[in-house]
């Protein structure tokens, strides 16, 4: 592909990708509720896996407030090469005007989060030495977080399975907890103690597909390494490089004009006890 920087003048005026994929938790996509934060190139970062709560105490000097120990883990990231690129004809251009800059973003963030959530469930490497951390294949590495395992099920997707794994989940990540399926049909027909549907299809939140105990749903494939996946999405998290932006050029064969979304970015499980997993 033939390509340069001259021909059709710049027509985006912000190319910095690193705050819109910060404050993307909106955007329907499920890696956009990751723990994404800007960071630069290899590094290292900690992480509280505090679970202790605040107590209720009596007026200062009537007694002491008792200090907990907390636990912290040290993650290391290195940030490799994300992109994609579209292509937009001049006539397109000149029809979406002043929209573009939301347009072009828009696709280009959707298509990054996509990659970031694929790596994540099943399709990255267990080490994330090479690509992202897959949290499904994360037991099988020696680099664990303060050598701790994720809790796995086995047995497929059951009320009792998921009983369980509802059951161990910690309270202090109850509140932001998602359920991770692969399929429509994992979930669709199973039914609870009552004997009614287990997945109510009201509160449908962001993309989500309903709810299993008042906890969002959400499918992703899971290149057939699990079925269901209970989590807080923040217990993986993605560094992102702060220079991440939008490079433009001329594709002078086809006559149109070329965005690339280039980012450097890295995932990792950050929080394994905030995370449980239902295998076949």
């Amino acid at each position: 592909m033939a390509q340069s920087n001259t021909g059709v003048g710049l027509t985006i005026k912000n190319k910095n990708l690193s705050a819109e994929l910060i404050e993307s938790k909106n955007v329907p996509v499920l890696g956009a509720q990751f723990k994404i934060f800007t960071g630069q190139g290899t590094e290292k970062r900690l992480f509280s896996l505090d679970t202790v709560e605040a107590g209720i105490y009596g007026e200062l000097g009537t007694n002491s407030v008792t200090a907990d120990d907390t636990t912290f883990a040290e993650i290391s990231f290195d940030q490799k090469r994300v992109a994609s690129a579209i292509e937009m004809t001049q006539q397109a251009i000149n029809d979406e005007g002043i929209g573009l800059e939301a347009h072009v973003k828009e696709i280009l963030i959707k298509r990054l989060l996509k990659k970031f959530t694929n790596q994540a469930f099943g399709y990255g490497t267990a080490d994330g030495a090479s690509e992202f951390q897959s949290i499904l294949d994360y037991n099988t590495t020696t680099l664990k977080v303060n050598s701790t395992d994720i809790k796995s099920f086995t047995g497929g997707a059951t009320l009792a399975n998921i009983d369980s794994a509802y059951g161990e989940f910690a309270e202090v990540n109850a509140g932001e907890a998602i359920w991770v399926v692969d399929s429509f049909a994992t979930v669709s027909t199973l039914l609870d103690e009552a004997n009614q549907l287990l997945l109510k299809k009201e509160n449908r939140a962001n993309g989500s597909i309903g709810t299993i105990f008042n906890i969002p749903v959400f499918i992703q494939p899971m290149n057939s390494k699990a079925k269901i996946v209970l989590m807080n999405p923040k217990a993986y998290a993605v560094s992102v490089s702060d220079n991440s932006g939008i490079k433009e050029s001329d594709n002078h064969l086809s006559g149109k004009k070329v965005f690339t979304g280039d980012v450097y970015a890295h995932g990792k499980v950050v929080d394994p006890n905030a995370i449980k997993i239902i295998k076949a």
